[in-house]
């Protein structure tokens, strides 16, 4: 009853967006409905404790997620040195594959019995059993290097076609092709051992993979990227392997580089930017995911609700309404900058950072992270006192209008609009996939970052167009050759405490505008205005 009851909010909050699926040939016959968004994906949709996850998964299709992202811990896997256990990993991967969701499978962590000192045990070792790191189809791999072991059981196992998918009778698409090499390993609560040991096990990572399936894309493991000028692991790792002289027949040793970034929409563009910037300074260029990316709540429980006037005690923490607007904004944000898939951290808040136990009242004076689009359920392991238990927050809606409003599209260009220092614009070109050429629609993602109200002005190619807030969806017609509308600041009484430079990382309401273009010329991208002045790019 709650999944329907949640499905008729959604519906009501974006009545007149049809859906769209994924065509067959991608995912197989899924063809019930669900937007599968393949720029759009949730971290932690299920996880191994979760006996009954089918309500997770409905809510996680409800929303338009199109991926899934979560770690294969090894430690729980092999527990006993040569046993290896794969039974909740496999209600996992085929569970994503029934519901027609792709998997970023994150290979984590290492049983007690392989480590050696703060590495894997035997991670130099040679990755194949003929003493060499040279790799060839279905190679045997060297018992002497456990990581390498582990790995290629991991793809052989998960693989499209293998154990599991011939077990399941899965299409010969269906089954797990990016396997990421480790989470952020540039914080000492993932990886303590050197960068140079991270290079080496993305190394044996991707030549193991490879072997076993060549289709496969090896991820480098998701950087927290908090001081990337004090310790750009990045760079670091792509220093270790410019001095490898088969850097270039593997790839250097990577497909994919995940990013991470919380908290301040702009920071999603930085980080990006900064990656980009850096694999162009060895002459790369690799996709780039920002596969983390979130802000937990104070204002609900598990976080701080005692701490209304509090800022200083929750500096990364935000209202939900705040929560929400951060999702459409990091998100347009980290498109514009590159990302070709951004995933929200995270679906439920789960058990998150605990700070004061696994389970308390509200307002007890305990808190936890609450990144969750929806609060915990009663049932759930931990944090199951919510006074609106199991229900979703505004963050789910912007998800939601967000797999909506862009669906399966592919931007010919992106822009970003700087609105003349007191808002942001981003604008979103779609061409004509016919091949005739043009441009076929404009769409932007525009707020306000000022604690002031200012009226856009936006030059029309058309007469209509589409205008999406949080909460509903308006058809508004071009007057005078454009579209005029107000921007509302940043909600002083929803964020009391907020300084001017606080206004510009949170940022107001975000209005997204479609217009259809047809083959008119379409408008200069920078052509707005700001209370009559003009703009500028970023």
């Amino acid at each position: 009853m709650r999944v329907l009851s949640l499905l008729l909010a959604l519906i009501l909050l974006t009545a007149g967006v049809s859906a769209q699926t994924l065509p067959p040939e991608t995912l197989g016959a899924f063809n019930d409905g669900y937007v599968r968004a393949p720029m759009l994906g949730i971290a932690h949709i299920s996880a191994p404790s979760i006996a009954d996850d089918t309500e997770r998964y409905q809510n996680a299709l409800l929303l338009g997620a199109g991926w899934h992202r979560f770690p294969l811990y090894w430690s729980d896997i092999e527990r006993v040195p040569g046993q290896f256990n794969w039974e909740a990993f496999d209600r996992l991967v085929a569970n994503d594959v029934r519901h027609g969701l792709r998997t970023d499978l994150i290979l984590l962590n290492s049983p007690l019995h392989q480590r050696e000192g703060n590495t894997i045990r035997g991670l130099y070792q040679p990755v194949f059993a003929d003493g060499t790191n040279e790799p060839a189809p279905n190679k045997p791999i060297n018992p002497n290097n456990p990581w390498a072991d582990f790995t290629a059981r991991s793809v052989r196992r998960y693989m499209p076609n293998g154990e599991l998918a011939r077990q399941l009778g899965w299409n010969a698409q269906q089954g797990v092709r990016v396997w990421e090499a480790w989470n952020e390993p540039d914080l000492t609560m993932f990886w303590q051992a050197s960068l140079a040991d991270y290079a080496r096990l993305l190394q044996v990572t991707y030549l193991t993979v490879k072997s076993v399936d060549p289709l496969a894309q090896v991820m480098f493991g998701g950087l927290a990227y908090q001081h990337p000028e004090r310790g750009d692991w990045l760079t670091g790792v792509l220093n270790i392997f410019a001095q490898d002289p088969n850097r270039d027949r593997f790839n250097w040793y990577m497909d994919i580089v995940a990013l991470h970034s919380y908290v301040t929409p702009m920071l999603s563009y930085r980080v990006i930017e900064r990656a980009t910037d850096t694999l162009a300074s060895f002459g790369l260029a690799r996709p780039i995911w920002l596969n983390e990316s979130g802000v937990p709540v104070w204002d609900d429980y598990p976080g701080e609700t005692w701490t209304g006037g509090q800022p200083a005690g929750r500096p990364f923490r935000r209202t939900q309404t705040e929560q929400a607007y951060y999702i459409i904004q990091s998100t347009a944000l980290a498109w514009a900058a590159g990302a070709d898939v951004v995933f929200i951290h995270q679906l439920y808040d789960d058990c998150g950072n605990q700070y004061g136990g696994s389970d308390f009242a509200p307002n007890a004076g305990q808190s936890a992270d609450a990144f969750g689009m929806f609060r915990n359920p009663r049932h759930a392991d931990c944090h199951r006192q919510s006074p609106q238990p199991g229900t979703p927050r505004p963050s789910a809606a912007a998800y939601f209008r967000l797999a909506r409003v862009f669906g399966e599209r592919r931007f010919a260009r992106i822009e970003v609009v700087d609105l003349a220092e007191r808002g942001r614009a981003v604008t979103f070109d779609l061409a004509n996939s016919s091949g005739a050429g043009g441009l076929i629609e404009r769409t932007y993602v525009l707020w306000n970052t000022s604690a002031a109200p200012f009226t856009l002005q936006i030059p029309a190619s058309g007469s209509t167009a589409q205008l999406y807030t949080l909460n509903r969806e308006t058809a508004i017609t071009a007057q005078g050759g454009g579209y005029a509308f107000t921007l509302p600041p940043v909600d002083r009484a929803a964020f009391p405490a907020m300084t001017e430079s606080d206004y510009a990382r949170a940022g107001g309401e975000p209005f997204i505008l479609v217009e259809q273009i047809g083959f008119n010329a379409p408008p200069d991208p920078f052509a707005l205005l700001v209370d009559g002045q003009p703009v500028t790019p970023l």
